[in-house]
Order: structure tokens, then sequence, then C-alpha cells
């Protein structure tokens, strides 16, 4: 009989719960590592409220898929998911956001005040060296290097959709290179912004978070000799 969660470790917990939803990613022919020794380490020194807002997460996902019918074609599993999502969280998108999404897209949705992922799917693990857990108890400018100037392009374009859109838009910046920086490999990926737009609390009509998707190619190592292992 599996143990009561109140005895049960912050490892444990974690590691269940990953497993899980990997588990349940794989009958839609999602497969990507859960977690490393070093990435549970890590959840496991963070403070109780960072375990908690990372298991919460997870288990929102989780119960996200347990959602979704089993004989669900993968092409329209996103649509059905951030459906899901939206309502479980009071969100309305754009109607043709998720009518746009295209097959292989990274789909996110941000908290506009916090700008914390309240939504993501999991397709970016599927070409990424990192496992799940790295991704969720690692701060972003420590995982990714993104060619220079990039950054404030993406965040000027993020305040005028949600600041002054209205409707699901072009990101309109342009294709650019993204470097994994703890990988020793330090894998590189070519990225095409796709679509942006803005959220609204589907009860008050205002505007609370701001979603988007990507496309990604992995292009190999981002140096021509393997003794380079830090940016």
């Amino acid at each position: 009989m599996r143990k009561s969660q109140a005895f049960e470790t912050p490892r444990t917990q974690i590691t269940e719960l990953i497993d899980a939803l990997c588990t349940k990613l794989s009958d839609f022919g999602l497969y990507f590592r859960g977690y490393t020794s070093l990435s549970v380490s890590t959840y496991c020194n963070l403070p109780p409220v960072g375990r908690k807002q990372i298991s919460d997460a997870l288990s929102f996902a989780l119960a996200l898929m347990n959602s979704a019918p089993k004989n669900m074609a993968y092409s329209t599993l996103d649509a059905f998911l951030i459906g899901k999502a939206c309502q479980s969280l009071n969100l309305r998108l754009p109607e043709n956001f998720t009518k746009s999404i295209q097959s292989g897209d990274i789909v996110e949705i941000y908290d506009l005040v916090t700008q914390t992922q309240v939504y993501r799917n999991f397709e970016f693990l599927r070409n990424s060296s990192y496992d799940l857990l790295t991704v969720c108890v690692t701060p972003y400018p420590e995982l990714f290097a993104r060619e220079e100037g990039f950054e404030e392009k993406i965040l000027e374009r993020t305040r005028e959709i949600t600041l002054n859109g209205h409707n699901t838009e072009p990101w309109n910046v342009p294709n650019h290179h993204l470097v994994e920086k703890l990988d020793g490999r330090h894998r590189k990926f070519f990225l095409k912004l796709g679509l942006i737009a803005p959220v609204y609390n589907s009860n008050t009509g205002e505007r609370v978070a701001w979603a988007s998707t990507i496309q990604v190619v992995s292009l190999g190592s981002a140096y021509p000799t393997p003794n380079v292992v830090q940016l």
C-alpha cells in the first residue's frame, strides 16, 4: 500500500509525481527525462514554498493529462489541454489563438503581473537536453543564453500586446538562436517565434496573462570543440 502523502519525503513525493506524469504523457507519444539525481537534490534543498509551487504546477499538469480521453489524437491534444487549463484558471484566450496552434508548437501562458508560467505544453522537452525537474527548479537565465539584443525585443513586444493588443498577432521578432548553458554539449536551437496574444479573466474581462507559440529546431553543439564547458 502506498504510504500516506503526509509521511512521504519531498524526494519521494516529487519523483512519484513526475513518474506518474511521464507515464501519462507517454500514452500520447511524449517522451523525455523526468528528473536526475541532481535536479531532485536541488528540489529537496528548496524552501518549502518553492517546492510547493513546483509540485502544485506538476500536479495541475497531471490533472490536465488525466482529463484527456485515452483515444484522443496527439494532433488535438494541445487544444484540449489549453481549453481545460483555461477553464480551471478562469482564463479566456482569443479564439483564433487556439485554432492557430500548429504541430510542434511550444505553447506557454504567463501571468501578466508576476510573469510566472501558468501553463506550458511539453514540446520543448522533446528536443532539450534538460529533464523536466531541472527546468522547474532552475531560473531561466541560468538555463539558456539568447542572442544579444533579443531579450529586449521580446520584452518590448510582450508589453505592446499585453497592454494594447486585442487579438492574436505574430510575434514580429526575428528568428534567432538559444543555447543551453548547463548541458556540457551546449546544444544550440533555432527559434521561430510564432504568435502572441493577450489572455483575459473569463469572469471580469480583465487582462491577466499572455500566451505564446514558438517552434524550435535543434542545431547540435554551439561550439566547434567539446572542450568548452561554460559560456
